[in-house]
């Protein structure tokens, strides 16, 4: 959740397959050839965590958080944040530091992290209650 930064879902693992249904989904939105369009891809993951919550409008106010993300939202407070090597699988472009078009397009957009940050630059202080 975007607000709160409860999970919506189930933890995936980064080595875990989706089905091909969500495989399939992630080819309709990206490249062909791509590396997001793998089965153990953040895209994949994301198309299947959409069709098992019950489609997009039933995930309004939800925010695509990696575990790094939501460990480091304990620390500073911030949901919705991540950093470009946990983009990559998802389809960021770290050369033009933005979501392709694309992906920018696809009807996952609303789920993605709203800021991209480069690894290992300060997103917020350490909050009190951390």
């Amino acid at each position: 959740d975007e607000e709160t930064g409860v999970s919506r879902s189930k933890v995936a693992w980064y080595c875990d397959a989706q089905p091909d249904v969500a495989v399939a989904k992630a080819r309709e939105w990206a490249p062909e050839g791509h590396t997001s369009t793998s089965s153990t891809s953040t895209l994949a993951k994301l198309a299947c965590f959409v069709d098992d919550g019950g489609g997009m409008s039933a995930l309004d106010g939800t925010v695509l958080a990696h575990q790094a993300d939501v460990v480091a939202s304990w620390l500073h407070g911030r949901h919705g944040v991540t950093d470009w090597n946990n983009a990559l699988k998802l389809g960021f472009d770290a050369k033009a530091l933005s979501w392709p078009d694309w992906l920018a397009s696809a009807p996952v957009a609303p789920l993605l992290p709203r800021a991209v940050h480069a690894p290992g630059e300060l997103v917020a202080p350490v909050t009190e209650e951390a």
